[in-house]
């Protein structure tokens, strides 16, 4: 039943081409128009009209079919054309997603270059802190070594000095001694001569005469 339908179809619409041929006037020329304004516009396009089919219930309009194929056509067409449209604005999207996606790619490349950036800095800083810190405790190490020198040179200095003052107290104790012991002996030995009695008289002249010059001074 399709086939035949199909087939009958097919063949009016050449039967229907081939009306229309015949029907359609000659071309007759275009008449020349006078100079000056036109007294009429141009007038309207003919109506379209309709025509029975021979063997046909109901009459098939010309330009429902022409414009049902057209329509069709044209509805497919820009079925097509929209989902291109749409397939083209999808890709492009889909485009500018990637680009944003590398571009946001990008981004995280460059914040993590400057992250170990940064944290090397931090590192080195570290490493410079750490090394003044050490350059630091030498430094004191060094000074307390210094300070413990000097103060065991001024303690040896000092157990020196004292010790040559105790020397010095030493050896005068001693001579202070021996010069006291002379001084006994010295005034021992006045003494003894002091001791001696001496016998004799004071002349008239102040003198003292011990009886060996019998009286008479000696003194001129």
């Amino acid at each position: 039943m399709k086939f035949g339908y199909l087939a009958y179809f097919f063949l009016a619409i050449i039967s229907m081409v081939s009306v229309i041929v015949e029907s359609a006037p000659a071309p007759a020329p275009a008449p020349v128009p006078a100079p000056g304004p036109s007294p009429n516009p141009d007038p309207l396009p003919e109506p379209k009209f309709k025509r029975k089919f021979p063997g046909h219930r109901r009459p098939f309009p010309i330009y429902l079919t022409k414009s049902r194929s057209k329509n069709k056509g044209s509805k497919e067409e820009e079925e097509e054309e929209e989902e291109e449209e749409e397939e083209e604005e999808e890709e492009e999207e889909e485009e500018e997603e990637e680009e944003e996606e590398e571009e946001e790619e990008e981004e995280e490349e460059e914040e993590e270059e400057e992250e170990e950036e940064e944290e090397e800095e931090e590192e080195e800083e570290e490493e410079e802190e750490e090394e003044e810190e050490e350059r630091r405790r030498r430094r004191r190490r060094r000074r307390r070594r210094r300070r413990r020198r000097r103060r065991r040179r001024r303690r040896r200095r000092r157990e020196k000095k004292k010790k040559k003052k105790k020397k010095k107290k030493k050896k005068k104790k001693k001579k202070k001694k021996k010069k006291k012991k002379k001084k006994k002996k010295k005034k021992k030995k006045k003494k003894k001569k002091k001791k001696r009695v001496l016998f004799g008289v004071f002349l008239p002249c102040g003198h003292f005469d011990d009886f060996s010059n019998s009286g008479i001074c000696s003194s001129p």
